[in-house]
């Protein structure tokens, strides 16, 4: 009896150290995962991250440029903004004629990026006024990602400057797009005059309320995948997140351009369609006679 007693004693010590032995075992390799989690998340933080990135308008009238920073470190961009219907992009312009700059350096980095991509909730007719667009606010997202092998190019005899700058801290690139303003109102009481038609002394203010960059961060292992969104303010340094009143119409003669993030947008004259278009005309008709005169006298 005391044989078996004793047997059985044993074997639930034995039981008993196994379990201990599974306890700790699960207790370090939690504690393990634990802290190669916080190392992989770490390893995602950049000061560059938290830094101030600007945007704004660059040029007036109808045909500008909207310039917008991101962090360099962001493997993919997807830029967000809420267009009022005053403004609009050409989508097959834009995705031809963009540039991808380096910030506070003219060298450009576009070869370094896939084909940027162009998306928004209603189509841009690039012919139609503000008035025959059925719509308020359109939402846009433009997105772009870095081709993997750009860390492997060699431009000019040196490393690429992609890696060069992105091992800075407020390493920056600025992505440079064509956008447009439409004719908005129609002055239909000033009397036609060169003057006049050249000067556009009217002119009504339109905003661009905010603009948001997100990016996904991947360090250089791929162990780590983030997603962050760059603190955006306009070059006036006003934080786009309260610029949340709607675009502001202001029609009293010359406005000084005093918000990167705002437009005057000249007004159209009424008086001046007409001369217009039978300047367009003649010159469609002398063109026509050119034409017909070279051939006869062949």
């Amino acid at each position: 009896m005391f044989t078996s007693t004793a047997a059985y004693c044993g074997s639930a010590g034995s039981r008993l150290f196994v379990v201990a032995l599974l306890l700790a075992f699960c207790v370090v390799t939690g504690t393990t995962v634990s802290d190669e989690r916080e190392t992989v998340n770490s390893s995602c933080e950049n000061p560059s991250l938290h830094d101030t990135h600007h945007w704004g308008f660059l040029g007036g009238g109808y045909h500008m440029q909207l310039e917008v920073e991101f962090p360099l470190i962001f493997n993919s961009v997807d830029i967000s903004l809420d267009l009022p219907r005053t403004f609009f992009f050409d989508a097959a312009e834009l995705e031809q004629l963009y540039s991808i700059k380096l910030q506070g350096s003219k060298e450009d980095i576009t070869w370094a990026y896939q084909p940027l991509r162009i998306s928004s909730d209603y189509f841009f007719d690039i012919e139609a006024p503000v008035f025959h667009v059925g719509y308020e606010v359109n939402r846009v997202n433009i997105t772009f990602e870095r081709l993997p092998s750009a860390s492997r190019r060699y431009s000019n005899g040196s490393a690429a400057a992609i890696d060069i700058f992105a091992s800075a801290d407020d390493a920056r690139g600025r992505l440079l797009v064509p956008i447009h303003a439409r004719y908005e109102e129609v002055d239909s009481t000033t009397p036609f005059s060169l003057q006049a038609f050249f000067s556009r002394n009217t002119s009504v203010r339109r905003c661009i309320p905010s603009i948001t960059v997100r990016g996904v961060v991947v360090d250089r292992g791929g162990r780590c995948v983030k997603f962050v969104s760059a603190l955006m303010k306009r070059y006036d340094d006003a934080l786009t997140s309260s610029l949340t009143s709607p675009p502001v119409s202001v029609l009293d003669g010359n406005i000084p351009e005093t918000s990167p993030g705002c437009r005057n947008v000249p007004v159209g004259l009424l008086s001046s369609l007409r001369v217009v278009y039978t300047t367009v005309v003649a010159l469609q008709c002398i063109g026509a006679a050119i034409v017909i005169l070279s051939l006869l006298l062949l």
